[in-house]
């Protein structure tokens, strides 16, 4: 456990990058606004892009044949983020909040989709982009 601990700060510190934490509320039938019972704050984390490979529509064949699933290749993006920067955020990210890259030019923001929580209380948020306002 504590190797996982010091191999988790090595690869923060070699490719973590800042990113900012938008807090945001709202149901799936609300525009998101931002959460004032949640502040925003900055902390580092390691952005992965790689390739996805996701079936397009669940478990349902597609085409003429029925032979095989749709299958649609996307740019899938993760936010590792060490159960230190969790602790000092203060509270867990949730599906609708926002992400901000402000080390990237542009400062590109994305939406977490997925929060996943692993035994160590390091989290992976998976991300999707959010359109440039």
């Amino acid at each position: 456990m504590l190797l996982d601990r010091l191999a988790g700060r090595a690869v923060e510190r070699a490719f973590g990058e800042s990113v900012l934490v938008q807090p945001m509320k709202g149901g799936k039938n609300a525009a998101p606004s931002p959460d004032p019972d949640r502040s925003m704050t900055t902390i580092r984390a390691v952005i992965s892009i790689a390739p996805e490979d996701r079936p397009l529509f669940a478990d349902r064949k597609a085409g003429a044949n029925t032979l095989g699933q749709t299958r649609v290749m996307l740019a899938g993006v993760w936010a590792t983020v060490t159960a230190a920067f969790v602790a000092e955020l203060g509270y867990q990210p949730v599906q609708g909040d926002l992400l901000v890259l402000v080390d990237r030019p542009g400062s590109p923001r994305y939406r977490i989709t997925q929060v996943d929580l692993d035994d160590l209380g390091a989290v992976t948020l998976h991300l999707t982009r959010e359109a440039a306002s």
